[in-house]
């Protein structure tokens, strides 16, 4: 039996709609994506950077070919958001780098707006859960947990002073659950080295 055209499209509809309920009632019975990947019994905290215009005068700022701690803190803890405005001068330059548990290097050393989901300061405005992209900032939302330590540090390799905001938003938390990942020492990681193909 050859089904038509029109109550094909409406079967595959309806499919897709009961799915997509589905999911949204799971959601909503675990209390949504934000109750999932967070832990419960926090106590919130704020930790403002780079902006010394009006609220925070004595805050650190991204002078020529210096750099900022954003965060220095002891764990048990998650960073919960990342927040930065757009930067005047070349904000591609900027480098963030994460250390956890006092490792010698960071396990994360890249451009800051790469971080953020901003390739090369150049991304035109999005949304999404864990990054957005909006008029004048951007927020990276993806859970950061540490157990023992953390330091995020921003470096302005540049001639030009940097003048925009940051802050940093992280829970102090009883435990990290076991389940949760943990970032490679980068001293443990082996790079292979590939074969010079003119060899």
């Amino acid at each position: 039996m050859k089904m038509k055209p029109k109550i094909l499209v409406s079967l595959v509809t309806a499919i897709t709609l009961l799915a997509m309920a589905g999911v949204l009632h799971a959601q909503f019975d675990l209390g949504g994506w934000q109750k999932i990947t967070a832990i419960p019994d926090a106590k919130t905290h704020l930790v403002p950077r780079t902006w010394t215009l009006d609220k925070y005068p004595d805050a650190p700022t991204l002078l020529p070919h210096s750099k900022v701690t954003v965060l220095d803190q002891e764990g048990p803890g998650v960073v919960t958001n990342f927040h930065v405005s757009n930067y005047a001068g070349d904000a591609s330059q900027l480098i963030l780098r994460v250390w956890y548990d006092r490792q010698n290097k960071p396990a994360i050393d890249m451009p800051l707006m790469d971080f953020l989901g901003d390739i090369q300061a150049a991304v035109k405005p999005y949304h999404t859960i864990y990054f957005s992209r909006v008029r004048a900032s951007h927020n990276f939302r993806l859970p950061m947990p540490f157990r023992g330590h953390i330091r995020m540090e921003v470096e302005n390799p540049t001639d030009r002073y940097m003048m925009g905001y940051m802050e940093v938003q992280w829970d102090e938390v009883k435990a990290i659950p076991e389940e949760s990942g943990s970032p490679l020492d980068p001293d443990d990681i082996e790079v292979p080295v590939l074969p010079d193909p003119g060899a």
